[in-house]
């Protein structure tokens, strides 16, 4: 992978939602591992993980799947779970590359889509000192469980470098970033250009 543009970060506020959508295609025919002596281990099963790490020293960062919630008994919200404490990380998509409902005999497409994420934590140094600016790099990984029980990431992916603010974003509305598109930040920002 090439890596990412100087500059080209996104930024967005910790406990902002966000999701990840897409297709997996694989090809039908991986079935082995060759090791490097030369031997054959198959694979039992393929997975798609999600996991992010940051940029200062590599350490994992936390994702966690936020659940919906909904009216209880007594009209309060709830959490579906029944426990609100509990953060759960995004569960692996599985990858039957024997199934899949496309007519091409060679590769397997997957349909994913992991829905209401979340960082666990914000980035270090906001906005304080540009050289030390921590970030983020959300990575997709397809990992083989081999006939062995290991299990061994076959390729990856990974997302441009992400900043994640720990405080509100009304606090940063006088820095000259860039709000996405369709955003209310940017709704905002037009208006008031468009002097209306």
């Amino acid at each position: 992978n090439a890596p990412p543009q100087q500059g080209a970060e996104l930024t967005c506020y910790r406990r902002n939602l966000f999701q990840i959508t897409g297709s997996v295609t694989l090809p039908r025919g991986l079935r082995y591992i060759m090791t490097e002596q030369g031997d054959r281990i198959p694979i039992l099963a393929q997975e798609l993980c999600v996991s992010a790490t940051e940029s200062v020293e590599g350490n994992s960062v936390k994702i966690i799947s936020v659940p919906w919630k909904t009216p209880a008994a007594n009209g309060n919200p709830s959490i579906d779970d029944g426990n609100p404490k509990a953060e759960k990380e995004p569960p692996p998509v599985p990858l039957d590359i024997m199934a899949g409902q496309d007519l091409d005999a060679d590769y397997a497409t997957f349909p994913i889509a992991w829905k209401r994420l979340q960082f666990r934590v914000a980035t270090a140094n906001n906005g304080r000192r540009k050289e030390l600016q921590q970030h983020f790099v959300v990575r997709l990984r397809v990992v083989a469980t081999l006939s062995t029980g290991a299990k061994i990431p076959i390729c990856e992916v990974r997302s441009g470098p992400v900043i994640v603010r720990g405080r509100s974003p009304r606090n940063f509305q006088s820095r000259k970033d860039l709000p996405l598109s369709g955003s209310a930040a940017a709704s905002r920002k037009n208006a008031q250009l468009s002097g209306t």
